[in-house]
């Protein structure tokens, strides 16, 4: 299969999980009359996707290596996201002095969201190439 069959349902499935995650902030800061700006809410919901299909993207291109090679990648790759995301927490947590619970409680779920689905979408893609 070409890596971009591949990739267009996991954009799909992603986005669909983004707008999910966007909405039920959104609808949970109306609840709780939390102050948060929109490009905030959109900053701390959309870079663990982006980060999360930065990484399936690349994840898609070894598929095709031997089963060692691919988990050492997997591995590596897997590493330089969760630095990625961590640094960005960090920067959170220093750039919204006043008030950094809330935001930090939401990009650790919207994390946490976001990995379980990139575990699902790998499973799926090892299950799609043992049937080729």
């Amino acid at each position: 299969m070409q890596p971009v069959s591949l990739f267009k349902p996991i954009v799909l499935r992603c986005a669909l999980l983004t707008i999910l995650v966007l909405l039920a902030i959104y609808f949970y800061a109306s609840l709780t009359k939390l102050q948060v700006s929109i490009p905030l809410l959109l900053l701390i919901t959309l870079v663990p996707p982006i980060f999360n299909l930065l990484f399936m993207y690349k994840l898609i291109g070894i598929l095709k290596l031997s089963h060692n090679v691919f988990f050492r990648k997997y591995l590596l790759f897997n590493g330089i996201k969760f630095l990625l995301n961590l640094f960005t927490f960090l920067a959170l947590i220093f750039v919204l002095r006043f008030n950094p619970l809330p935001f930090i409680i939401v990009y650790l779920l919207s994390y946490f969201i976001f990995f379980v689905h990139e575990l699902v979408e790998i499973q799926g893609l090892i299950r799609k190439t043992k049937n080729q």
